[in-house]
């Protein structure tokens, strides 16, 4: 089986920001599945339980040990943003 290695200094903390303070809901699952992955729960147990298939969640592991935090998000693409991706700025 293969888990998350030991966090590095804050790291741990900055996930459970993003988990429970960022607007994006891809970056907050990917962090949770992180999260669960360091306290050695399965790859197929942690795709049972937020409803993905295993290999996304070996995708989300794989990118956390090559990219870190910036592999909690998407990388940008060429071309006109999806209708409705733009954040609503509320101040």
């Amino acid at each position: 089986m293969r888990f998350i290695k030991q966090f590095n200094d804050g790291e741990e903390d900055k996930l459970r920001n993003i988990l429970k303070n960022f607007p994006l809901i891809k970056a907050r699952i990917r962090a949770n599945a992180i999260l669960l992955s360091s306290k050695s729960i399965s790859i197929a147990e942690i795709a049972d339980v937020l409803d993905v298939h295993r290999d996304t969640v070996s995708n989300w592991l794989r990118n956390w040990e090559n990219k870190g935090m910036m592999g909690l998000f998407d990388e940008a693409k060429p071309g006109r943003p999806r209708a409705g991706s733009k954040l609503i700025n509320e101040n």
